[in-house]
């Protein structure tokens, strides 16, 4: 069932086996690439508002989430946050 292979999915943490396993058929890619690779790992500059307006509107895609990385734009150094949770 779709929901258990969308379960299995979910939990993998490595893009590449992801994206490994979209190349493996048509299927399997229209079940990656839009629903498990997008929005993986954000990397913004400052309070990018168009982001968190997106994932705001689109809320599946905030289960993807692995890590957030957030540069200051005027020292250029980053913070990195790996959420714990889907309050994170």
């Amino acid at each position: 069932p779709i929901e258990i292979l969308d379960h299995i999915l979910s939990l993998l943490s490595s893009p590449n086996d992801l994206l490994s396993f979209a190349l493996t058929s048509r299927y399997a890619h229209t079940l990656v690439i839009p629903h498990h690779l997008e929005y993986r790992i954000i990397r913004t500059v400052g309070p990018s508002v168009g982001v968190w307006s997106d994932l705001a509107i689109r809320t599946g895609r905030t289960r993807n989430i692995r890590e957030v990385c957030i540069y200051d734009e005027l020292s250029g150094s980053s913070r990195k946050r790996v959420p714990t949770s889907s309050v994170d």
